[in-house]
């Protein structure tokens, strides 16, 4: 027997809907003296005759009260008094139907769903670049910008080193909360000298570390640090980081001291990634 098709709305009201909803086996007045519907089972197939799993099996309020198994197959109980029932899955035209005031069902119901293309909703998806597209052709500063994003250190980009000229390397480390910098005549290291506050206890190293290397010298004293970082021209510096504790410093510029100065020298960024706006 056939009966009418119907499609829950918007706002769960049955609207009439093109499609066709076999009943196999007979209607019967079976709870016609409380009006209600208590169990439907059924199967859903699409259009083709084949077997939809995973299709939601819905009141008219568009709560779902099951779904169907991998045969397709269906069987849900109705609250008091519904009488409408619709069915959708992805890929689908949802589906309905209304029982009859005062019917029931003594067999099981076949559901045929049309298939169609599905519209979903535009995305936007925004994001931040992690670095600078001018780093995009290079993975040589990578670390920095990752450890620049965890921020436990001090980090020194391309452009504040550009708007803090400085004859000799030591001189970018003034300024920096925790770092105590005095500065000699060039080329007369021992007239400097460098503390950081943190790392200042007998025994107590501040490494440097050149390009993601670590700079060995015979004690790691200030004025080795100073000779180490005034042999790299401030010409030649891209980015500084400097860690002040033991705590602070990242598994990368972990060795055998209690602080860390970690210089990025420059390199030969192709034309098309380069910083044409300074």
């Amino acid at each position: 027997m056939l009966a009418e098709s119907w499609m829950i709305d918007s706002v769960g009201l049955p609207l009439r809907f093109g499609l066709v909803l076999a009943i196999a086996g007979s209607i019967a007045p079976a709870l016609r003296a409380q009006d209600t519907l208590r169990v439907v089972a059924g199967r859903v197939r699409d259009d083709k005759g084949r077997k939809l799993s995973g299709a939601e099996v819905l009141d008219a309020e568009r709560r779902v009260l099951g779904t169907t198994d991998l045969d397709g197959w269906f069987s849900v109980r109705l609250p008091e008094g519904a009488r409408t029932i619709g069915f959708r899955r992805i890929g689908f035209k949802p589906a309905g139907f209304t029982f009859p005031k005062g019917w029931g069902l003594t067999d099981t119901v076949t559901v045929l769903l049309a298939e169609t293309a599905q519209s979903l909703p535009d995305l936007e998806v925004e994001a931040t670049p992690w670095k600078p597209v001018r780093y995009a052709a290079t993975t040589k500063y990578d670390g920095f910008f990752r450890r620049q994003r965890v921020g436990l250190g001090t980090y020194l980009s391309r452009q504040q080193l550009d708007r803090k000229p400085a004859i000799q390397t030591l001189e970018y480390l003034q300024g920096i909360p925790g770092v105590h910098v005095s500065i000699g005549p060039p080329g007369v290291e021992a007239a400097s000298n460098i503390r950081i506050a943190r790392c200042s206890g007998p025994g107590s190293k501040v490494t440097v570390w050149i390009d993601g290397v670590r700079q060995t010298s015979a004690s790691d004293s200030p004025a080795d640090v100073i000779l180490q970082l005034n042999r790299i021209s401030p010409g030649d510096i891209e980015m500084i980081e400097v860690y002040r504790g033991a705590a602070t410093l990242p598994a990368e510029l972990h060795d055998d001291g209690c602080a860390a100065i970690a210089v990025w020298t420059r390199w030969n960024a192709p034309l098309e990634t380069r910083d044409t706006t300074r």
